[in-house]
């Protein structure tokens, strides 16, 4: 991505991963180059703009299935729960359809508190969620100043995180 936009903005490599040698880098970092050089106010319309999946610089990338990826972490002694299902930034929300799948498969809750799900795509979530006996969690999905959700911005309850450490095959 960073080569492609290379075509059209003056950032390198060596800016997008900065001074920290081993990380993993990417759209916000790339984001954040985009800021530093001054071509967007912030990293949300760098985002939006050059970095959006619709855009000509954007490079998807190759992820495990949903379903396996649950059932992993179930494996592995994990809580797996779906995040941010209806993201502004997605063209549909997650389906009931999908999400019976993903319960089949040992899914065991779904953020619904998260700053950057749309409202309006949120009841039927939440009822379907209760239908499949999921549990709604929160989170603040924060990533740094880069991002406008603030750290605890949105949560999850008392009684949620009692049920993930129940749940979890953690020591100790």
């Amino acid at each position: 991505m960073v080569r492609r936009l290379g075509a059209d903005f003056r950032i390198t490599w060596d800016e997008v991963v900065g001074s920290e040698d081993a990380r993993t880098v990417g759209r916000p970092h790339i984001a954040d180059a985009l800021v530093a050089a001054g071509y967007f106010t912030d990293r949300t319309a760098a985002l939006t703009q050059a970095l959006h999946p619709a855009s000509p610089y954007y490079l998807g990338s190759s992820a495990i299935d949903t379903t396996e990826a649950i059932r992993m972490v179930r494996a592995a002694g994990g809580v797996p729960v779906l995040a941010h299902p209806a993201a502004y930034r997605q063209r549909t929300p997650v389906g009931s359809d999908e999400l019976r799948e993903f319960a089949a498969a040992g899914l065991w809750g779904i953020e619904l508190q998260h700053p950057e799900n749309r409202d309006d795509w949120l009841p039927e979530l939440e009822r379907a969620a209760a239908e499949l006996g999921l549990t709604a969690t929160g989170a603040s999905d924060y990533h740094g100043a880069g991002k406008p959700n603030r750290l605890g911005e949105r949560s999850s309850s008392a009684e949620t995180w009692d049920g993930i450490r129940a749940l979890a095959a953690v020591p100790g």
